[in-house]
């Protein structure tokens, strides 16, 4: 009988030792799983906190973009609602389209912040609303030109109807 309890007692020796390391697998291989991810879930936390601050530090570099820009619109406003072309000053027409060329570049400058694009299609609009500024006085320059044309031409037409009335050729 002690071959037997012999072999028993090793039989189960062995199938404890075996559970044992078993259970020991098990709960470390659960341990690693749940601290690797509790360390994903905190990596994504500090990572979706430095993204967060990043996109606060971009948002208070285009306000500081703004503020600094803002100067230059109202400069550009007054620059443009003044200009007079009938008062031909090509320094201040050339000054209103740097600013204007100015303005626009700032979107070359940041172009990967779509919030930029303002600043291009700001520019776009001083530049349609000064453009139209001088086509406008053009085309009123030209309208005054030629009445006044018309004017000397009615004049001398009538000078030539009288001076044939006179000679008394009838029409």
């Amino acid at each position: 009988m002690m071959k037997i309890n012999k072999k028993s007692e090793y039989r189960d020796r062995v199938q404890g030792f075996v559970s044992v390391l078993a259970m020991f697998v098990l709960i470390t291989g659960l341990s690693i799983y749940f601290l690797a991810r509790e360390y994903q879930v905190i990596s994504l936390v500090t990572l979706n906190k430095t993204m967060i601050i990043k996109k606060m530090e971009r948002q208070s570099e285009f306000r500081n973009l703004q503020q600094d820009y803002g100067s230059i619109v109202d400069t550009l406003f007054s620059k443009i609602k003044r200009f007079r072309p009938s008062v031909y000053a090509s320094y201040e027409e050339g000054d209103i389209r740097f600013l204007i060329k100015d303005f626009a570049q700032q979107w070359d400058r940041g172009n990967w912040d779509k919030r930029n694009k303002s600043f291009f299609h700001l520019s776009l609009m001083y530049e349609m609303w000064f453009n139209d500024k001088n086509t406008l006085w053009a085309k009123k320059h030209n309208i005054q030109t030629f009445k006044k044309s018309l004017e000397k031409c009615e004049l001398g037409l009538q000078e030539k109807e009288d001076i044939l009335k006179d000679r008394g050729v009838k029409k």
